[in-house]
């Protein structure tokens, strides 16, 4: 699964200054909210939230990618990126502050496309060179373009 129909229409917010973790999911789920109005903000946390104490979704390297599936207000899958000006607690596997957030929500009924977003992610953000490249975008627009290259770089 390519990531680029995707990060076409993501919501992309660059070195935010969000200061918990809280406070950047619900920053990123409002962005989204502007572009789908029925998606239930604190609803959809709450979600996120309630996965997040089973297991954090930090996977390591500074990266969190936070993810649900939604009963209501989506049709489709979408995607929200956030870059953090200053690193945040995410309960990471590797204990690191977390820099880069990339959330994924889908709507019920599409596990399948939901899990290998969740693994082209992931894949993408396992590289490092290609992690640098992404962390460096200071606005939009450049984030959006590094992953992008990310996406075409690592086909397959």
């Amino acid at each position: 699964m390519r990531l680029a129909p995707f990060i076409q229409n993501a919501v992309i917010i660059a070195e935010t200054d969000a200061p918990t973790r809280d406070v950047a999911l619900r920053m990123m789920l409002r962005k989204l909210r502007a572009s789908i109005p029925d998606l239930e903000v604190e609803s959809v946390l709450k979600d996120i939230l309630i996965r997040e104490q089973e297991s954090s979704t930090g996977i390591g390297k500074g990266i969190a990618i936070p993810h649900a599936t939604v009963s209501e207000g989506l049709d489709s899958t979408v995607m929200a990126v956030a870059t953090l000006k200053e690193p945040i607690d995410f309960n990471s596997v590797d204990r690191k502050k977390v820099s880069l957030i990339v959330m994924i929500l889908s709507p019920e009924g599409m596990a399948d496309g939901h899990l290998r977003m969740l693994a082209r992610v992931a894949r993408i953000c396992s590289r490092d060179a290609i992690l640098a490249e992404i962390m460096e975008a200071k606005d939009e627009d450049a984030l959006r373009e590094a992953f992008l290259a990310a996406d075409e770089k690592c086909v397959g």
